[in-house]
């Protein structure tokens, strides 16, 4: 049973903003592990991050949150981004991650 992966506006944004500055491996790296989120959002190394039904799963010095819907087979991926800066704002994923799904 296959998963559906979409981004969010925001998770789109923030990946074209790091294509630039990745290197080859990382690119490889970070499109087979969202790639992965199809086969099985819950797989060995995806963490549920406190307070919503947001996870997170690290592809190198990068992490990828994601809501996961499980009725729709559904992927949200929320935010991605560099492992420095990924957690400061993460509280402002979780409000985007209700919103949108409020609009289901």
């Amino acid at each position: 049973m296959k998963y559906r992966v979409e981004f969010s506006p925001a998770a789109e944004r923030e990946l074209r903003k790091l294509s630039p500055k990745l290197g080859k491996r990382d690119k490889k790296r970070l499109a087979q592990c969202i790639d992965s989120l199809s086969d099985d959002p819950y797989a060995q190394g995806s963490k549920k991050l406190i307070g919503a039904e947001i996870y997170r799963i690290r592809s190198g010095n990068y992490r990828i949150a994601y809501t996961v819907r499980a009725r729709k087979l559904l992927v949200l991926v929320l935010k991605v981004g560099n492992r420095k800066e990924f957690y400061e704002r993460i509280k402002d994923v979780e409000k985007r991650a209700k919103a949108l799904l409020e609009e289901d």
